[in-house]
């Protein structure tokens, strides 16, 4: 590269670091003149936008990877409450089944001690009816 080259360069950069930039538009209406219309572009401008956009891009990325995290925890906690609730409806329906057979077997047990105290009272009224013989006998010994 030449020094003419290099200092026009330099010149071009200069300028559009000072001055807005203007970019061609073609015109949207058909008119008899072909000249394109210029609007300024402020660089600076631009790249300060161009900044804040990229900011903003990684901020929306990281805003998105963490709430992606925070919907795994959430699901891996309900996957999981899910598995707590399987399971103490499992175990509540197995103490429910034994409690019902336990119960079936208490009563069971109560109707033959039932049967068993009914036999108890008959023996009872025997003893009794014994014994007022015996008080009897006793009297009519005395």
């Amino acid at each position: 590269m030449d020094e003419t080259t290099a200092s026009k360069d330099e010149e071009d950069l200069e300028s559009i670091t000072e001055a807005p930039a203007t970019l061609p538009i073609p015109e949207t209406h058909s008119s008899a003149s072909d000249t394109p219309t210029t609007i300024p572009i402020d660089i600076a401008m631009f790249q300060s936008l161009e900044k804040r956009a990229t900011e903003l891009s990684q901020h929306l990325s990281e805003t998105v990877q963490q709430l992606g995290m925070h919907m795994n925890k959430m699901s891996q906690g309900t996957a999981e409450a899910g598995k707590v609730y399987h399971s103490a409806v499992q175990e509540l329906s197995t103490d429910l089944t034994s409690c019902t057979q336990n119960t079936a077997e208490l009563i069971a047990q109560c109707d033959e001690l039932d049967k068993d105290l009914a036999q108890i009272q008959v023996l009872s009224k025997q003893i009794k009816s014994v014994d007022k013989g015996l008080g009897r006998l006793l009297q009519s010994l005395t």
